[in-house]
C-alpha cells in the first residue's frame, strides 16, 4: 500500500531524484507553460510545426543519457516520419515561408525571438522527460 512506498521514499538516489524533477518540473510544468506561452509571441501553427522536432531531441538525449544506440534502420524510420510530420503542416512550412519573405525583420524580432526561446524550452523539456522518465 501507501505506507510501504512511504518508507521507499528514504531508498532514492541522488539520480532518481533528479530524474522525478526533470520528469515532473521541467517536462511537465516548465516544458508545458513555456509551450502555452509561445503562443502569445508566435502562430500557433508554427508552434506546433516547431514542437515536431521534439522527437530529436529525445533520440539524441537518449543516445547521450541511457546509452541507447542509435541504429541506422532507426534513423532511417525517423527521417521517414519527420519527413510525414513536415508533409502534414506543410500549409505550416508554407506560411512561414511566406512570412520570411515578406517581412523577414518580424521573424527575428525581439518577440519572435521570445516565442522561439519557449518553443526551444519546451521542445528540450518534453524530450528529456521522455528520456528520463525511462531512466
Amino acid at each position: 500500500g501507501i505506507f510501504s512506498a512511504v518508507k521507499k521514499i528514504g531508498e532514492l538516489k541522488v539520480s532518481d531524484i533528479f530524474s522525478f524533477f526533470i520528469v515532473g518540473c521541467v517536462g511537465s510544468a516548465l516544458a508545458t507553460v513555456a509551450f502555452t506561452e509561445s503562443f502569445n509571441f508566435l502562430n500557433p501553427s508554427l508552434v506546433i510545426l516547431l514542437q515536431k522536432l521534439q522527437p530529436v531531441i529525445a533520440i539524441v538525449l537518449a543516445a547521450i543519457v541511457l546509452k541507447e544506440p542509435i541504429e541506422k534502420k532507426f534513423v532511417i524510420w525517423a527521417g521517414v516520419c519527420m519527413i510525414g510530420g513536415l508533409l502534414v503542416s506543410s500549409p505550416d512550412i508554407e506560411r512561414f515561408y511566406n512570412l520570411m519573405v515578406k517581412d523577414f525583420n518580424l521573424v527575428i524580432s525581439d518577440s519572435a525571438m521570445s516565442g522561439y526561446m519557449l518553443v526551444l524550452i519546451s521542445i528540450i523539456g518534453w524530450g528529456s522527460a521522455t528520456v528520463y522518465g525511462k531512466k
